[in-house]
């Protein structure tokens, strides 16, 4: 046995001698042991006194010795024994107090208990309705129902008073098809044969919970086929993918950004981008600035009869995003985490539209899918 396991073998020592110790079998023992002591002392008191002098063969002097170490070792064994339950009650008492520190944030990230009910009632109606999407238009139609859906399932989960709550759907298209959106492309000063696709946003997929969201144009966002490298990796300059849809896409993850005002920073700590592409960015945020002050990232990915986990690295098909002026509860990651797993049942369904309606053909800018959007 070499010197580590000799090690780790005296430390499972330790640690059974003081799980023993702090047990209420070895309080007991200690308890019954101290009594035993006294009962048998006083009973056999001469009887003791002759065995040890005939036995040990101590002078007075030696024998008072012995009992002082035998108090001592007692009363260090006492003390170890207390020390261990001390430790491990404030182990507890800290593990404890860290759990009710939480708990206010905790219930400031659960979602408003009428969000499961909401979400009842638009699963089954979008549900109801993809028997019926059979051509382009109706399908693109049910895209627009089913974000109406997100954007009351969103403003339901965080029961804001009268914050607005905005949804679009950003389809990821490579080679041909993107080429009609290269001149939509927003935030990107490079040679277009560095991207691997554009994602898409038609402006019919843009909505609010009573119907279109007219303040979002047309626009496309560049999705480079080499991403860059965090800073922190060695050899890494930073990532050559913009926060949001984009880098949801890339990396095939939700993502969350509480702060609108905070990409430029995290483009400038992060990324690695023209100065221009980073000024673009800005100026766009500033111009939507009371309108989306955050706003989350779902990766829409192709439905499959599989049972995988939901993160499975399916490439994604394009990107739910939902952004707001103001909330209470989605700007905490832990919270928009949770809305982004508990309507995983109606991203699939989406999904399925979008599968559908590529099938047919991918949007194209200026060229509207359905006639007349349905408004819920």
């Amino acid at each position: 046995m070499g010197d580590g396991d000799g090690a780790i073998a005296r430390k499972r020592m330790l640690q059974h001698a003081e799980n023993l110790l702090a047990s209420s079998w070895g309080g007991t023992g200690l308890t019954i042991l101290g009594v035993a002591t006294g009962l048998f002392g006083s009973i056999y008191a001469n009887e003791l006194k002759d065995m040890i002098q005939q036995w040990m063969l101590l002078s007075p002097r030696s024998g008072a010795w012995l009992f002082i170490i035998c108090v001592v070792v007692t009363a260090l064994v006492v003390f170890w024994r207390q020390r261990v339950i001390d430790r491990r009650r404030e182990v507890v008492q800290a593990r404890f107090d860290a759990a009710a520190s939480e708990v206010p944030e905790l219930i400031r990230t659960l979602p408003d208990p009428a969000f499961l009910a909401e979400f009842g009632i638009v699963f089954e109606k979008v549900a109801m309705m993809m028997r019926d999407l059979t051509d382009l238009q109706s399908r693109a139609q049910g895209v627009t129902v089913a974000l109406q859906g997100f954007v009351a399932l969103a403003s339901a989960f965080d029961a804001g008073r009268d914050d607005r709550f905005a949804a679009n759907l950003m389809v990821y298209l490579t080679g041909e098809a993107r080429e009609p959106w290269m001149s939509k492309l927003k935030f990107f000063e490079r040679d277009p044969k560095t991207l691997a696709g554009v994602l898409a946003m038609p402006g019919e997929f843009a909505a609010l919970a009573e119907g279109a969201d007219d303040s979002m144009r047309e626009f496309a966002l560049p999705v480079p086929t080499d991403v860059g490298r965090s800073r922190s990796e060695p050899g890494g300059k930073g990532y050559r993918v913009l926060p949001g849809a984009p880098f949801a896409t890339a990396r095939n993850q939700f993502e969350h950004y509480s702060q609108t005002s905070r990409l430029e920073e995290w483009c400038r700590k992060h990324g690695d981008f023209l100065e221009a592409e980073i000024e673009q960015m800005k100026q766009h945020f500033a111009d939507h600035a009371k309108q989306i002050t955050g706003f989350l990232c779902i990766p829409i990915r192709e439905p499959s009869t599989a049972y995988v986990a939901e993160d499975e690295r399916r490439a994604p098909l394009g990107v739910l995003n939902i952004h707001w002026d103001r909330c209470d509860r989605l700007d905490n990651p832990h919270s928009a985490k949770l809305f982004a797993k508990a309507t995983y049942p109606l991203q699939v369904l989406l999904a399925q539209m979008l599968v559908d309606l590529m099938s047919e053909r991918p949007p194209r800018p200026d060229a509207r899918l359905s006639a007349n959007p349905t408004h819920s």
